[in-house]
């Protein structure tokens, strides 16, 4: 939906950047997004939450 985490023209690189930056170890995040969703007034934060939370989840990298 309009105004969720990841559905503006920059996807969520720029969220993947910022939470998996050193500097951001431990930091809260606060973030505004357009809570209702399928008319559910809180969805959308769940929705959003949960995605920034994968995004922020420790990644394997494979050897070069």
């Amino acid at each position: 939906g309009e105004g969720s985490i990841g559905s503006g023209p920059y996807g969520t690189a720029p969220f993947t950047e910022l939470l998996t930056h050193p500097a951001m170890a431990g930091v809260p995040v606060v973030v505004e997004t357009p809570s209702e969703l399928d008319g559910s007034p809180f969805l959308g934060h769940k929705r959003d939450i949960d995605l920034l939370r994968s995004l922020r989840a420790p990644r394997s990298r494979l050897a070069a």
